[in-house]
């Protein structure tokens, strides 16, 4: 996922070094400000989960977990990390899938909670899900999605997105990759307006603004689709 900044022509104080900046700097999502340098600089940590900067024996603090993951303090708060904290996501995605009248085949669908030696694709770099459909000739397909350890709001962006992979299986939608991420996304993106908290506006505006020929080029390319049919499901409807 691509990490949005604000760069600010104002003097701050670095929360790194603690020195007056008096040029450009960096904010990010939690409103911890450093210097421009530090971006780059060898030794400083960085949340392998919101991209937000790790000021090392500051409050919350952080923690190295046993994938070699960095996870700052804030996103700890809320850490997805055990099944029963999985299904809670799980569910309110569901519930939102079911009132844009998007249903799922939920007696088929199984979720694993990893962490990242266990995520492995050759399609993106570091994913935070994976959708395995178990093909049969003779059953209807069964799923199993891997879901890396995460903040809560983080794992209903991942879990709602891989199950809309799912729905275009089960509706047999022949899609290019682009249209395929791009319509998964807009699912995502559907679900996280239904969160109210900074991090879940932080992870809709890098939906929005991100490069990606894929992930961002195709979900403003099928946002504007599904805008135009009128509604998630109405746009799923015609494919």
């Amino acid at each position: 996922m691509e990490t949005t900044y604000y760069i600010i022509p104002v003097m701050k104080k670095c929360d790194l070094c603690h020195k007056i900046i008096d040029t450009l700097y960096y904010q990010d999502i939690w409103g911890t400000v450093y210097c421009e340098h530090h971006r780059n600089e060898a030794g400083v940590l960085f949340c392998d989960c919101c991209s937000s900067l790790i000021v090392p024996n500051a409050y919350p603090f952080p923690k190295r977990m046993n994938d070699g993951r960095n996870i700052c303090g804030y996103c700890l708060f809320d850490f997805v990390d055990e099944n029963q904290k999985l299904d809670k996501a799980f569910q309110h995605v569901v519930s939102v899938y079911n009132k844009a009248k998007v249903y799922l085949p939920l007696e088929r669908i199984d979720l694993k909670l990893c962490n990242q030696s266990e995520l492995h694709t050759t399609l993106c770099k570091n994913p935070m899900g994976l959708t395995h459909t178990l093909k049969s000739s003779w059953k209807k397909n069964k799923y199993r999605i891997e879901v890396l350890s995460a903040n809560y709001t983080f794992v209903v962006n991942t879990i709602a997105h891989e199950l809309m992979h799912v729905v275009q299986d089960e509706l047999n939608l022949s899609l290019n990759r682009q249209r395929s991420e791009g319509l998964s996304e807009c699912a995502a993106y559907l679900v996280l307006q239904t969160l109210k908290s900074d991090i879940a506006k932080e992870i809709r505006k890098r939906i929005e603004n991100n490069s990606n020929t894929i992930y961002g080029d195709g979900f403003r390319l099928v946002r504007a689709e599904i805008m135009r049919a009128g509604s998630l499901q109405k746009f799923i409807s015609h494919l």
